[in-house]
């Protein structure tokens, strides 16, 4: 049987870097190559051969779920590297630097392998059509879930409880876990981007920032959204409409071709010439896929361009200390003529 599509990928690229294989320890880019959600095995890319080292324990299921890969069980990395670069004369061996623990990194140098960091990233960035679906579905369960959750979100609940319905309803819908820790913050927790969820009770006429997501066949969703408990007051509405702005401004950014950081620079000027440039603390958006956290950057100065394929999110903020945030967050898919959204 053939290699999976996304292995046969990375071998056509191999040449293009002068290597004769690559070396695979990194988690994510293991589940990206072979769709196998098991921990605890590594990977030889050749150009034509693929072996997998691995426990014995994982065997059957490996040879089951992978097809096409020569298994060398039970055995360490290193050693069975030796052997198979000297039998089929693999001459430049690569490895990802960026992801290599210290102690192996430095090993496989010491061994001859070549640090040619962000191979697989680069592969990643642009998603195959059956990923991209994986992505539409998890993005698809999550803005569902939300519209489940949201008639409920009242004060006197815990922000933890909120968090607890929203992470049940994304299983319910089909999701396989959360693709990150539940944020829900409300009043001046929401202040703070990355706030944990805590047992504090949500109060009346409060901004409360709720950023989620689920995970589906390994690939990830995220989306960010900003209610208000009561009637919207001046300041608060006043806010969430110019962050609303500055994210319709990014959207439109969004298409092949674009840098990245053209993204960015969208989004973040409208919010800085309505005086609030200090209050938006972080970069707009981020690619998504098997982590939560992908390339393309989208960020100041990030000139990566934009490609069919790529999933990124938009998602400017404005932090005021002491008082509220508002940020609005939606994950879009380049297309070849623009964008899409997906967590609508």
């Amino acid at each position: 049987m053939p290699l999976p599509a996304n292995i046969r990928d990375f071998q056509n690229s191999l040449k293009e870097y002068g290597l004769d294989g690559y070396i695979v320890t990194h988690q994510s880019d293991l589940n990206y190559l072979t769709d196998f959600p098991q921990e605890g095995f590594a990977l030889l890319v050749g150009r034509r051969k693929v072996w997998a080292m691995l426990p014995m324990l994982l065997k059957d299921h490996f040879q089951k779920s992978v097809p096409g890969c020569e298994i060398l069980a039970a055995v360490s990395l290193l050693p069975a590297l030796s052997k198979i670069t000297q039998k089929h004369n693999l001459r430049r061996v690569g490895f990802d630097s960026e992801k290599e623990l210290y102690a192996r990194g430095k090993s496989l140098k010491d061994a001859g392998c070549v640090e040619t960091p962000s191979l697989l990233a680069h592969l990643r960035a642009v998603k195959s059509r059956r990923d991209l679906e994986r992505v539409e579905k998890a993005c698809a369960m999550t803005a569902a879930a939300f519209r489940l959750l949201k008639p409920n979100i009242k004060p006197g609940r815990s922000e933890i409880s909120v968090a607890r319905e929203l992470e049940s309803l994304m299983t319910q819908l089909g999701g396989e876990g959360v693709a990150f820790e539940t944020i829900v913050a409300s009043g001046p927790n929401g202040a703070l981007p990355h706030h944990r969820s805590s047992e504090k009770i949500i109060g009346k006429d409060q901004a409360i920032v709720i950023d989620f997501g689920c995970v589906y066949k390994l690939y990830r969703s995220d989306m960010t959204r900003t209610v208000f408990t009561g009637k919207p007051n001046g300041p608060y509405a006043r806010i969430y409409g110019l962050v609303e702005k500055s994210q319709r401004a990014g959207m439109l950014k969004v298409r092949p071709g674009v840098a990245a950081g053209d993204v960015d620079e969208a989004s973040r000027r409208v919010i800085a010439r309505a005086g609030y440039g200090k209050y938006f603390i972080h970069s707009t958006g981020h690619g998504v896929g098997i982590d939560i956290h992908e390339p393309p950057r989208v960020a100041p100065k990030s000139r990566e361009k934009l490609r069919p394929g790529m999933v990124v999110t938009v998602e400017p903020g404005i932090y005021l200390p002491g008082r509220f945030g508002v940020r609005i967050e939606d994950t879009l898919a380049v297309t070849s003529k623009g964008s899409r959204i997906l967590t609508q």
